[in-house]
């Protein structure tokens, strides 16, 4: 990709988004905020339209029907991705192939709970399996930085070695995405346009690249990152 040197809007702008470009939030699969939390074993990330196994053990549900959901991030209802009918130890296992962009919150349920159950009751329940998944969009995508240093790109961040950040041909410079790649994962803003050539939807600065190991073109999955609920909100 070619870096674009358009106008900048604002000194201002410039300067808080290259605070930002250097900030990331890599996660290795698991940890309370990527993955298995609370007894379920599931991969923390997926691109949509994979299969994604998730399991674990219900012991009050031994050789009975086991039902696996997941949360609505907007609704709070709940809504089944499979059932199965668990070993004399509880042991179960569903498949699957996610439909949905987004983290999600997961439980594992005695599929005589009425599905009505509340989000509250659902999560603080003692003995039930939880956890957590995120599905991303698919995406090609490229990297770049080598015979770019000290050139500032489209939004007016000065590319370095360690910048950390993703070109995107329509998303506002400063809006922040969630680069997924085999397990991995990097929080940077959008710093850059394009890129406009492969037929790729994202460019990754080479400090990016490196952070969830790309080292070529690749298919990787990303979203939106969500916005942190502020912590007294009810």
């Amino acid at each position: 990709m070619r870096l674009r040197t358009l106008p900048i809007a604002a000194a201002i702008l410039a300067s808080s988004l290259a605070t930002a470009a250097h900030a990331q939030s890599a996660a290795p699969a698991g940890g309370a905020a990527f993955g298995d939390t609370g007894g379920l074993t599931v991969e923390p990330g997926s691109l949509l339209g994979d299969e994604l196994t998730i399991s674990g053990a219900l012991a009050s549900s031994a050789s009975a029907k086991v039902r696996v959901e997941r949360r609505d991030p907007d609704t709070g209802a709940w809504t089944t991705l499979g059932r199965d009918t668990a070993g004399p130890d509880g042991a179960f296992s569903i498949t699957w192939e996610t439909d949905a962009i987004g983290a999600h919150q997961l439980r594992a349920v005695p599929d005589t709970t009425p599905a009505t159950t509340t989000a509250t009751t659902a999560t603080t329940s003692s003995g039930l399996p939880t956890g957590l998944t995120t599905v991303f969009r698919p995406a090609t995508a490229t990297w770049y930085g080598p015979g770019f240093w000290g050139r500032k790109t489209a939004c007016g961040i000065k590319l370095t070695r360690t910048t950390l950040g993703v070109a995107h041909k329509t998303l506002p410079c400063g809006t922040r995405v969630t680069v997924y790649l085999g397990g991995r994962q990097v929080d940077v803003p959008v710093i850059d346009r394009g890129p406009f050539a492969h037929g790729a939807a994202l460019d990754l600065t080479q400090a990016t690249a490196e952070t969830i190991g790309m080292t070529q073109t690749e298919k990787v999955g990303y979203i939106r990152t969500p916005v942190a609920a502020p912590a007294d909100d009810r």
